[in-house]
């Protein structure tokens, strides 16, 4: 009967043993399934912030696309701008080069200028000397008529002498 006894105190005591460790391991089952939950919340979270990362991922790759397309936009138009300036540069060099051609051109206008100046001057003068040639002219032509006059009437009164003499 004492080992009976002391057999059931046994049994007692791993009762109580075993219903503790089933309260434990309730508790431990409750902890568990918090933690399952906290787990799968945690995951609920991961999986929309998978989904945020991606939809960011699509978007720098759409604004690394952009970039690029942008880049070479820039690219594209610096290339422009500099065939531009070098057209600029072009066009002032023609520029430079009409303009020392027309200084070149209104410096001959103005020598000529002043060379058909001095030939208007010159001419007026050769015209003032023609007047004065043809007054000098006519007076000579005036002249030469009044000497012929003088000598025809010499060659008479010669001739009248020359007859008188005979006489």
């Amino acid at each position: 009967a004492k080992e009976l006894e002391a057999l059931i105190q046994q049994l007692s005591e791993a009762n109580a043993q075993e219903a503790h460790l089933v309260s434990e391991l309730a508790d431990k089952e409750e902890e568990n399934r918090k933690l399952i939950e906290e787990v799968a919340g945690k995951e609920v979270i991961n999986k929309k912030l998978l989904e945020d990362m991606q939809l960011l991922l699509g978007e720098l790759e759409a604004s690394g696309s952009m970039a690029a397309n942008l880049k070479n936009l820039l690219l594209s138009k610096e290339d422009a701008n500099k065939k531009l300036l070098e057209a600029i540069d072009e066009m002032k060099a023609e520029s430079d080069k009409q303009d020392k051609e027309l200084k070149a051109f209104l410096m001959k206008e103005k020598e000529n200028t002043n060379a058909i100046k001095d030939m208007r001057k010159l001419i007026d003068e050769l015209e003032a000397e023609g007047k004065t040639a043809d007054n000098l002219k006519n007076q000579l032509l005036s002249k030469e008529e009044a000497n012929k006059e003088l000598m025809e009437a010499i060659d008479e009164m010669k001739a009248e002498s020359d007859k008188q003499d005979k006489e």
